[in-house]
């Protein structure tokens, strides 16, 4: 009974390191390797470890869908073998770091949303420092009212509705638009 309490014990105490260490804020610099899409890239820091970074509070097209090789582009011209930074707080489901990318004194996020290539995730809006949130909303907001980017097609599918489509793939339109 005692080997089973001290068992439980360690794991507990585990599960709660590396709940907090995936919640604790991170920064690191690395020079980035490769683009996947529009909203992911993946570093090499100097310790030699590639990390892959997902830009928070953006979503954009999905590979296979319209516009995702245009964004993954834009993505590439602003970060790709430059050095920067990554500003987060956590690990995604998929492992990946979820954070801010500085390159060159430009927010490598906020520059695909005022460009059109990517939507303002509204859902993970809690993961953009709060300060940025509503700067975020205005640069999709100008970029869609400006037909900047994908929002030149008036029948954008959100990569959320294109992930999981529905019988009839309606996307509700976005808070404050």
């Amino acid at each position: 009974m005692k080997q089973a309490l001290r068992l439980f014990s360690l794991a507990f105490l585990l599960a709660a390191f590396v709940v907090e260490s995936a919640a604790a804020p991170f920064d690191f610099r690395g020079k980035v390797i490769a683009i996947a899409d529009g909203d992911t890239l993946r570093i090499l820091p100097s310790d030699k470890r590639p990390r892959i970074i997902r830009l928070n509070g953006i979503d954009a097209p999905e590979n296979g869908q319209d516009f995702a090789q245009v964004s993954k582009r834009h993505l590439s011209d602003l970060v790709f073998g430059k050095e920067v930074t990554v500003f987060g707080t956590k690990l995604d489901r998929y492992g990946r770091y979820v954070g801010t990318v500085p390159v060159e004194g430009t927010d490598a996020n906020l520059e695909q949303l005022r460009a059109g290539m990517a939507w303002f995730c509204r859902d993970y809006a809690g993961d953009v420092p709060a300060d940025k949130r509503p700067v975020y909303q205005q640069a999709e907001a100008e970029a869609r009212a400006a037909k900047r980017g994908l929002w030149r097609d008036s029948n954008a599918i959100a990569p959320w509705d294109f992930r999981h489509p529905r019988s009839e793939a309606v996307s509700s339109p976005p808070v404050g638009v």
